[in-house]
């Protein structure tokens, strides 16, 4: 295995060095695995003009001849993607008649053969690594107490005492080790405070404020040292020592004071009908409303009425975000009264518009308690002002607006008859778990949920989604956010295994490009940095890298 380069390792000079020793971008993927990617991700795969994309080689005769080199479908799939997924789409794999069918009939694990697989292994932990559909359906009919062959792979309690515990992490070298192989020895040493005992243990580097100003000062802006030393950058950041580095600029923009929106418009002649929004990036906004034809309002109205999106007019630019919040607000009530049939779904003005507040400055507590007072749940304060409820949740101040109706089942305490009951509204368990979660665990923690008969269970069985199953249910879907919504384990197998690229029908939706605005945008939707990171790690992990979590999440004081 090629030796792990350290961050930053890859600059322009490296990758083009790399580079050269290749004729196809292919084998330069392949073989210099982190240099093709830092040269992706840098925008530099252009300036290796010698580099050639590989000529299309799979023909059936091709394929063929690929296919007799392996025994299985699964190690043809393994070692010649590419191959095995041309075979696929076009029906040839049934033509490989030496594959070795590995998948059993079904039926086959009965209790007899579920019984002579067990032998195999000597504990349940083993029988369940080696073969996992034996030994699901040997837990699932309590036929795993009828081997008795099988070691416990529990200790029992009262076994890891501190003589124990010392003699399992002289074994290993680190704590990591320590951890990896003898897990429950390793956390209980940590709460009764053992481990600092185990001194041979190595410790890591750590970054301490003179390190990390020592490296600091090798850079001109935080961007530069982020790059430039992941390590050093995120120690400073955690420990808020950036601060204190002020020689560091900072590469993002002033959204109070950079002079970077535009106000525009569409119209639809025909139907005398118009979009009026603000951007800093036009190219990227005109092509958000042509094709995000699912969430976009200008997008979506030219598709009902089969037409074109006529093109964006510019109203106003060079101006501040905050001016630009005022004249997008101005124009769109210019043209409501010129009696123009409006397509914005949005409310927009100063504080209230797609960016909220500007810096936080205009929602104090009396201006948010008086906007509270508009709406009578959290819920319609939440979507109705965006700014002032995040700026309110931000500080506690959401206590103070007793008048919000409470949500259904808040708070409420789930015994056996109320879980029973709510079950009985359901017609299989993951409807009963997205709709009522707190009904769920209860009734999930007290064993409750073997009572509710009439629940259909909707997962599948371990190791159901093949690339074959896969590929059958991506086939019923438009799009990867379809695929992800409506079949989460089929979604996420594809995408582990890198196999979302060769669902070739799926439409392309827009994707924002991370910068500062958009990411504050998206950042306002969420009430904290875990709800953010959880629904949008792309733009989570652009806004951690840049330092910008302080500042859309201030820490409460």
């Amino acid at each position: 295995m090629a030796e792990k380069k350290a961050f930053g390792y890859w600059t322009y000079e490296r990758c083009f060095a790399e580079a050269k020793k290749y004729k196809f971008k292919a084998d330069f993927k392949k073989k210099a695995a982190g240099a093709y990617d830092a040269a992706k991700t840098k925008g530099w795969l252009k300036d290796y003009a010698w580099l050639e994309s590989r000529p299309l080689k799979w023909t059936y005769d091709t394929c063929y001849e690929e296919a007799k080199k392996y025994k299985t479908r699964s190690s043809f799939c393994k070692n010649a993607g590419a191959a095995y997924r041309t075979a696929l789409t076009n029906g040839w794999l049934n033509d490989y008649t030496w594959f070795e069918q590995l998948q059993k009939p079904s039926g086959y694990w009965n209790y007899e053969t579920c019984f002579e697989e067990a032998r195999k292994y000597k504990s349940r932990f083993e029988f369940s690594k080696e073969s996992k559909v034996a030994y699901n359906r040997a837990r699932i009919e309590n036929w795993l107490d009828d081997y008795d062959w099988f070691s416990s792979d529990a200790t029992p309690p009262g076994f890891w005492t501190y003589s124990k515990c010392y003699e399992e992490a002289k074994k290993y070298k680190t704590r990591a080790e320590f951890s990896k192989h003898a897990g429950y020895a390793y956390k209980l040493a940590q709460q009764k405070g053992w481990i600092d005992d185990y001194t041979w243990f190595e410790i890591k580097f750590a970054w301490t404020f003179e390190a990390c100003f020592s490296v600091a000062k090798q850079y001109k802006s935080k961007k530069e040292f982020s790059q430039g030393n992941r390590g050093a950058y995120s120690a400073a950041q955690k420990h808020g020592w950036l601060k204190d580095f002020d020689w560091l600029k900072s590469s993002g923009i002033s959204v109070v004071t950079d002079k970077i929106d535009n106000v525009y418009m569409y119209y639809f002649e025909t139907y005398n009908a118009v979009y009026i929004g603000r951007t800093i990036n036009t190219k990227r906004r005109d092509r958000e409303h042509i094709f995000n034809t699912v969430n976009d309002a200008v997008a979506k109205f030219a598709k009902e009425h089969d037409c074109s999106v006529p093109p964006m007019i510019i109203l106003e630019d060079n101006i501040t975000l905050e001016k630009g919040q005022e004249r997008e607000d101005y124009w769109l009530n210019y043209y409501a009264k010129q009696g123009y049939y409006i397509l914005n779904r949005a409310k927009t003005g100063v504080g209230i518009g797609s960016i909220g507040s500007i810096g936080g400055k205009k929602w104090t507590r009396t201006t948010c308690y008086n906007e509270a007072k508009k709406y009578t749940s959290r819920k319609q304060f939440q979507r109705g002002s965006v700014g002032a409820y995040t700026r309110a949740w931000n500080l506690g101040w959401l206590k103070d607006y007793t008048w919000f109706e409470r949500p259904r089942n808040w708070n409420q305490k789930w015994d056996r008859d109320s879980c029973y009951e709510e079950a009985l509204k359901y017609n299989n368990l993951s409807k009963f778990e997205d709709i009522s979660p707190g009904a769920f665990r209860a009734a999930k923690k007290n064993g409750w949920l073997s009572d509710y008969t009439w629940l259909k269970r909707t997962s599948k069985p371990a190791g159901y989604w093949t690339y074959e199953t896969c590929y059958e249910e991506a086939k019923r879907y438009r799009s990867r956010g379809e695929l992800k919504k409506n079949a989460r384990t089929a979604y996420r197998t594809a995408l582990k295994n890198g196999w979302l690229d060769d669902y070739t029908w799926f439409e392309i939706l827009w994707r924002p490009k991370w910068n500062r605005e958009t990411c504050f945008k998206e950042a306002k939707k969420y009430h904290s940095r875990t709800d953010f990171r959880r629904e949008c790690p792309s733009g989570y992990a652009t806004a951690w890298k840049h330092g910008w979590l302080d500042e859309f999440f201030p820490p409460k004081k």
